[in-house]
């Protein structure tokens, strides 16, 4: 049985949220995990905490969403989220140009995309991986994503 929200979404609307997040991670002026729930609009009280994971309650927009912390509880490591919309990376692609292919790691059984997210400005940058199903690039369907804070640096 599909989701009447996923067949009802606008093509690249998956995207944009992708998009909004990994801006809203570099935007933040910490890797907090409190703030970064109070941007996103998530209910961090109401997210159950699995070691050093928070994860939250399914919404309109997404089926999973989890913050993974350090040891303080509160530093950012990453942030997964599953869209209820279809999201591809052609969508992908078109909203932040085009990715790489991750190298394959021992356990990963189809392709992950990186897209690379610049700073514009903020105290910080974010990498994108989108984990595709396997069939990928034959089957362009995006499963999971991770978005990683990634420290702005002086070359």
């Amino acid at each position: 049985m599909t989701d009447p929200a996923a067949e009802n979404a606008a093509p690249g609307q998956a995207a944009e949220l992708v998009s909004r997040w990994a801006r809203q991670v570099c935007d933040v002026p910490e890797a907090s995990a409190t703030v970064l729930a109070q941007v996103l609009q998530l209910d961090l009280d109401a997210a159950r905490r699995v070691g050093a994971q928070r994860v939250f309650p399914p919404s309109e927009a997404i089926t999973h969403a989890q913050f993974v912390v350090d040891a303080d509880g509160d530093t950012l490591h990453f942030l997964e989220l599953r869209t209820r919309a279809p999201l591809t990376v052609a969508d992908l692609t078109a909203t932040f140009g085009a990715g790489r292919l991750a190298a394959p790691g021992p356990h990963q059984v189809a392709p992950t995309m990186i897209f690379d997210i610049p700073d514009e400005g903020s105290p910080r940058k974010a990498r994108v991986l989108a984990r595709c199903v396997a069939g990928y690039p034959d089957v362009d369907t995006v499963r999971e994503i991770v978005v990683l804070p990634v420290p702005v640096t002086s070359d």
